[in-house]
């Protein structure tokens, strides 16, 4: 079996095989994360090491500091204007999502968090509903 630098093979007391992956940051502690499959461990490291390659990578530190307010701040300076024919209604959704989860950290966002403010946008009344406009 072929596993590359970085990935350890680990076998626990009962048996069961894991890989453990490993990724020094310059400057910065070491990062690992632990899977069951040897390509979800490839997969991970390939992806994070061009992350960090492309100063995308956001360690814990950095990823704890920002609120999703500052995430959906960003977007809306350098993504949104390139989306003409969508922004008015992205701006929207997204204004709506500051509103509900802006001030949290984006660490601590949980997926219910998430399902409640979905839920939140499919009962609000749509822009042509609260005009009287039925379709």
């Amino acid at each position: 079996m072929n596993i590359p630098q970085g990935i350890d093979r680990r076998i626990s007391k009962s048996g069961e095989v894991t890989y453990r992956v490993r990724i020094r940051i310059k400057n910065n502690r070491a990062i690992s994360k632990t899977f069951k499959n040897l390509t979800h461990a490839k997969r991970w490291k390939r992806l994070t090491e061009s992350a960090i390659e492309k100063g995308e990578y956001l360690g814990h530190a950095i990823a704890e500091s920002k609120t999703l307010s500052n995430a959906i701040d960003k977007y809306l300076e350098e993504v949104l204007p390139y989306k003409p024919k969508d922004a008015k209604n992205i701006k929207r959704h997204l204004e709506k999502w500051k509103k509900e989860l802006g001030s949290q950290k984006i660490t601590r966002i949980s997926p219910s968090d998430i399902a409640n403010v979905r839920d939140l946008l499919l009962v609000e009344k749509t822009v042509k509903e609260k005009k009287g406009v039925v379709e």
